[in-house]
Protein backbone atom coordinates (compact mmCIF):
# COMPACT_ATOMS: atom_id res chain seq x y z
CA UNK A 1 0.00 0.00 0.00
CA UNK A 2 1.40 3.38 -0.97
CA UNK A 3 -0.14 5.51 1.78
CA UNK A 4 -1.75 5.33 5.23
CA UNK A 5 -4.25 2.52 5.68
CA UNK A 6 -6.69 5.08 7.07
CA UNK A 7 -6.32 8.83 7.43
CA UNK A 8 -9.02 10.55 9.51
CA UNK A 9 -9.14 14.32 9.83
CA UNK A 10 -11.34 17.30 9.11
CA UNK A 11 -11.88 18.91 5.74
CA UNK A 12 -10.33 22.32 5.40
CA UNK A 13 -10.59 25.22 3.00
CA UNK A 14 -7.91 27.90 2.69
CA UNK A 15 -9.14 31.46 3.16
CA UNK A 16 -8.27 33.36 0.01
CA UNK A 17 -10.19 36.61 0.49
CA UNK A 18 -12.09 38.47 3.22
CA UNK A 19 -14.92 40.09 1.28
CA UNK A 20 -16.60 41.88 4.21
CA UNK A 21 -17.17 41.50 7.96
CA UNK A 22 -19.30 38.37 7.48
CA UNK A 23 -18.13 36.90 4.15
CA UNK A 24 -15.01 35.09 2.99
CA UNK A 25 -13.89 33.27 -0.09
CA UNK A 26 -12.15 29.95 0.54
CA UNK A 27 -10.94 27.05 -1.58
CA UNK A 28 -9.77 23.45 -1.53
CA UNK A 29 -6.01 23.35 -2.04
CA UNK A 30 -5.37 19.63 -2.57
CA UNK A 31 -6.60 17.99 -5.78
CA UNK A 32 -7.87 14.89 -3.95
CA UNK A 33 -10.21 16.84 -1.68
CA UNK A 34 -12.52 18.85 -3.89
CA UNK A 35 -15.60 17.65 -5.72
CA UNK A 36 -18.12 17.29 -2.92
CA UNK A 37 -20.24 19.67 -0.89
CA UNK A 38 -18.16 21.31 1.82
CA UNK A 39 -20.88 22.81 3.98
CA UNK A 40 -24.51 23.85 4.36
CA UNK A 41 -26.44 26.68 5.97
CA UNK A 42 -26.46 26.13 9.75
CA UNK A 43 -23.12 24.27 9.92
CA UNK A 44 -20.62 25.36 12.60
CA UNK A 45 -17.15 26.49 11.50
CA UNK A 46 -13.91 27.44 13.08
CA UNK A 47 -11.00 29.48 11.77
CA UNK A 48 -7.52 28.01 12.09
CA UNK A 49 -4.01 29.30 11.50
CA UNK A 50 -2.77 27.14 8.60
CA UNK A 51 0.85 26.81 9.61
CA UNK A 52 0.22 25.67 13.20
CA UNK A 53 -3.42 24.44 13.06
CA UNK A 54 -4.11 26.60 16.13
CA UNK A 55 -7.73 27.68 16.51
CA UNK A 56 -8.14 31.42 15.90
CA UNK A 57 -11.88 31.54 16.62
CA UNK A 58 -14.81 29.16 16.59
CA UNK A 59 -18.60 29.05 16.73
CA UNK A 60 -19.41 30.60 13.35
CA UNK A 61 -22.66 29.45 11.71
CA UNK A 62 -22.96 29.42 7.93
CA UNK A 63 -25.80 31.70 6.80
CA UNK A 64 -25.07 31.35 3.06
CA UNK A 65 -22.66 29.31 0.94
CA UNK A 66 -22.23 29.13 -2.83
CA UNK A 67 -19.73 27.68 -5.25
CA UNK A 68 -17.75 30.38 -7.04
CA UNK A 69 -15.94 28.46 -9.77
CA UNK A 70 -18.76 26.12 -10.88
CA UNK A 71 -22.53 26.50 -11.30
CA UNK A 72 -23.19 23.96 -8.49
CA UNK A 73 -21.26 22.37 -5.60
CA UNK A 74 -20.38 19.41 -7.84
CA UNK A 75 -16.68 19.76 -8.71
CA UNK A 76 -16.38 23.12 -6.96
CA UNK A 77 -13.00 24.14 -5.58
CA UNK A 78 -13.87 27.60 -4.34
CA UNK A 79 -16.74 28.88 -2.21
CA UNK A 80 -18.10 32.17 -0.95
CA UNK A 81 -19.19 31.66 2.66
CA UNK A 82 -21.24 34.02 4.78
CA UNK A 83 -21.33 33.60 8.58
CA UNK A 84 -23.52 34.88 11.41
CA UNK A 85 -20.94 36.68 13.53
CA UNK A 86 -18.26 39.25 12.87
CA UNK A 87 -15.08 37.81 11.36
CA UNK A 88 -11.73 38.70 12.93
CA UNK A 89 -9.17 40.75 11.07
CA UNK A 90 -6.54 38.59 9.42
CA UNK A 91 -2.80 39.29 9.50
CA UNK A 92 -1.35 39.71 6.00
CA UNK A 93 1.69 37.56 6.83
CA UNK A 94 -0.42 34.61 8.01
CA UNK A 95 -2.41 31.96 6.14
CA UNK A 96 -5.79 30.86 7.50
CA UNK A 97 -8.23 28.04 6.95
CA UNK A 98 -11.81 27.05 7.72
CA UNK A 99 -12.86 23.76 9.25
CA UNK A 100 -16.46 22.55 9.20
CA UNK A 101 -17.02 21.12 12.70
CA UNK A 102 -20.53 19.88 11.88
CA UNK A 103 -19.08 17.39 9.43
CA UNK A 104 -16.42 16.03 11.78
CA UNK A 105 -15.62 12.43 10.85
CA UNK A 106 -17.28 9.46 12.54
CA UNK A 107 -15.40 6.26 11.68
CA UNK A 108 -15.61 2.58 12.59
CA UNK A 109 -12.48 0.70 11.45
CA UNK A 110 -13.33 -2.96 12.03
CA UNK A 111 -11.83 -6.36 11.02
CA UNK A 112 -8.85 -5.00 9.07
CA UNK A 113 -5.35 -6.17 8.32
CA UNK A 114 -2.78 -3.47 7.63
CA UNK A 115 0.28 -4.99 5.98
CA UNK A 116 3.31 -3.73 4.03
CA UNK A 117 2.43 -0.04 4.12
CA UNK A 118 5.28 2.26 3.14
CA UNK A 119 3.73 5.04 5.22
CA UNK A 120 1.86 4.84 8.51
CA UNK A 121 -0.77 2.37 9.59
CA UNK A 122 -3.43 4.67 11.03
CA UNK A 123 -3.19 8.46 10.95
CA UNK A 124 -5.79 10.16 13.16
CA UNK A 125 -6.19 13.88 13.72
CA UNK A 126 -9.39 14.18 15.76
CA UNK A 127 -11.00 17.49 16.67
CA UNK A 128 -13.60 17.96 19.36
CA UNK A 129 -16.43 15.95 17.75
CA UNK A 130 -14.44 13.32 15.86
CA UNK A 131 -15.24 9.71 16.77
CA UNK A 132 -13.00 6.82 15.72
CA UNK A 133 -13.64 3.25 16.87
CA UNK A 134 -11.02 0.62 16.06
CA UNK A 135 -11.96 -3.04 16.50
CA UNK A 136 -10.16 -6.27 15.57
CA UNK A 137 -7.10 -4.83 13.85
CA UNK A 138 -3.88 -6.58 12.83
CA UNK A 139 -0.86 -4.48 11.84
CA UNK A 140 2.19 -6.13 10.28
CA UNK A 141 5.31 -4.69 8.59
CA UNK A 142 4.64 -0.97 8.77
CA UNK A 143 8.04 0.79 8.63
CA UNK A 144 6.96 4.07 10.21
CA UNK A 145 4.40 4.35 13.02
CA UNK A 146 1.57 1.86 13.40
CA UNK A 147 -0.63 4.53 14.96
CA UNK A 148 -0.20 8.27 14.75
CA UNK A 149 -2.70 10.20 16.83
CA UNK A 150 -2.40 13.97 16.87
CA UNK A 151 -4.87 15.28 19.42
CA UNK A 152 -5.77 18.88 18.76
CA UNK A 153 -7.60 21.02 21.26
CA UNK A 154 -6.73 24.67 20.98
CA UNK A 155 -3.00 24.95 21.39
CA UNK A 156 -2.46 21.58 23.06
CA UNK A 157 -1.08 18.91 20.74
CA UNK A 158 0.52 15.57 21.25
CA UNK A 159 1.83 12.63 19.28
CA UNK A 160 1.22 9.05 20.37
CA UNK A 161 2.99 6.21 18.60
CA UNK A 162 2.46 2.55 19.51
Amino acid sequence: MADDAINVHGTYLKLTNRIDDHTVRARYMHPQTYGFKWGEVGDTLQIIRSKTMDIVDTGYKITAIKAVDTPTDFGAKEFEIQVDKLLPSFEESESYGLENLTWAPQVVFRNNIVRNNRARGLFLVPREKCFVRIMSLTIHTVPLFSFVVIAMAGMKRGLVAM
